[in-house]
């Protein structure tokens, strides 16, 4: 008699279960894979094993290959989709990786059917009604539970057809049970995150839209005025008349030649001065225009935008306004180095390498500009930094008087090339 429960917990323990693979990406999808981890084989009496990659894979496991195991090891897949992760690279492999197993289900959270793509929108899906959908709370809550019960029953059913049975009426029960005290709770506080941080990321990509269009407006205003300047400067030039060669003609009495030079150059002194002052004027809005610039372009290029990367366009536009405010800092900055001229030139020349490299291929980014970046930080770090310069922190007058630090700028730089490098991993669709 003692030894009953103790084969009979023997016999649970090794009984096949149905694995099922957790797919996630980003901050809202894991929390709902996590509790899909916790709560759905409370709910199908320990049937099934789900795979949650945060928790299944153990400090000093080589990940990639515990993820690939489990990917072909797994009977079926539910993919936890929000609105971070539609276009998620990794995921869309994972689906991929499953073509095959006995069910592929996508969990949608918060999002619709229609804004799926290949492989996972010719699938049926779970969808969890969030609380901006329109519905009122009743109907809500009461669409979300068959939605849920829909992805319980389906497990249900693919344990039965491994031979793997479920009580239906503990499992109805347990459902009920664990769904209204634990389940509906925890999505619909993740449901109200969620929505926080759609409003936040919506808010933030907002401002850094408005930063940068006030930027490039500035940079437009700019190139105007030193247009302008250049325009003003030629005509007074080619207005600077000077006298006509002087003529025969009573003493004290002015000829029409006479009045015409006179007349002549008493316009052409208006127009000089006019000229100048207008010149003046602009080259004193072009140095405000340089210097708000400067105070735009700081922000972006420290990269202290968010987690969200510049577009990369106008990264290439930061990098050649630090390339630019680089080749004004005097020689004497680099005091400590035995040849400062050459270490600021190679920093230069890298940058404006990268910078052409990247344009002329239109976006077609690939791992070889990564590594071009990783190279041009090196440089950055092996030429610039605090070593070679004992005035690290002391401002300079750059062209317009912008006041900058050796230390700023190549703090810049490294902001610059690090969202350039954000770029590319954002691209390439890592988590």
């Amino acid at each position: 008699m003692p030894n009953t429960p103790q084969k009979r917990r023997s016999k649970r323990v090794n009984q096949a279960k149905i694995r099922v693979f957790l797919s996630w990406s980003k901050s809202i999808s894991k929390e709902l894979a996590s509790i899909l981890k916790t709560w759905l084989p409370k709910i199908l009496q320990n049937v099934i094993e789900p795979y949650f990659s945060d928790t299944d894979i153990e400090a000093g496991d080589e990940w990639l290959n515990n993820l690939h195991l489990n990917l072909s090891e797994t009977d079926c897949g539910i993919f936890c989709i929000t609105d971070e992760n539609l276009s998620s690279v990794w995921m869309h492999y994972e689906a991929g990786a499953m073509i095959g197993k006995d069910y592929i289900c996508p969990f949608l959270f918060g999002v619709s059917k229609k804004e799926l793509i290949s492989p996972l929108n010719n699938r049926q899906c779970v969808e969890f009604l969030c609380d901006v959908d329109g519905t009122n709370e009743e109907k809500r809550n009461a669409a979300n539970r068959k939605a849920f019960w829909k992805l319980v029953d389906r497990l249900s059913k693919i344990c039965d057809n491994k031979g793997i049975e479920t009580d239906k009426d503990t499992l109805s029960f347990t459902f009920n049970l664990v769904y209204d005290q634990h389940i509906q709770p925890a999505l619909e506080e993740l449901s109200k995150r969620a929505q926080e941080r759609k409003r936040e990321a919506e808010t933030k990509q907002a401002q850094a839209d408005e930063i940068i269009a006030q930027a490039y407006e500035l940079m437009a205003q700019a190139n105007e005025h030193y247009s302008r300047a250049f325009d003003v400067a030629r005509r007074s030039q080619s207005l600077n008349l000077s006298a006509p060669p002087g003529g025969a003609g009573k003493s004290g009495a002015k000829t029409e030649a006479d009045q015409i030079k006179e007349v002549a150059e008493m316009e052409a002194d208006q127009i000089k001065e006019a000229a100048q002052k207008e010149a003046k004027r602009l080259k004193e809005e072009a140095k405000e225009e340089a210097l708000r610039h400067f105070w735009r372009v700081l922000p972006a290029s420290l990269g202290i935008m968010g987690e969200a990367p510049l577009p990369w366009s106008f990264s290439l536009e930061l990098l050649a306004f630090w390339i630019d405010i680089l080749k004004n800092f005097p020689s004497g900055v680099l005091s400590k180095s035995s040849k400062p001229d050459e270490n600021r030139q190679a920093v230069i020349n890298e940058g404006m390498a990268l910078i052409k490299l990247t344009d002329s291929i239109d976006n077609d980014i690939d791992a070889d500009i990564y590594g071009r970046l990783t190279k041009f930080r090196a440089i950055v770090k092996q030429n610039l930094d605090t070593p070679y310069c004992e005035k690290n922190n002391e401002i300079f007058q750059v062209p317009y008087n912008i006041p900058v630090s050796l230390g700023t700028a190549r703090n810049a730089l490294y902001g610059v090339i690090d969202n350039m490098s954000l770029s590319l991993k954002k691209g390439k669709g890592e988590s």
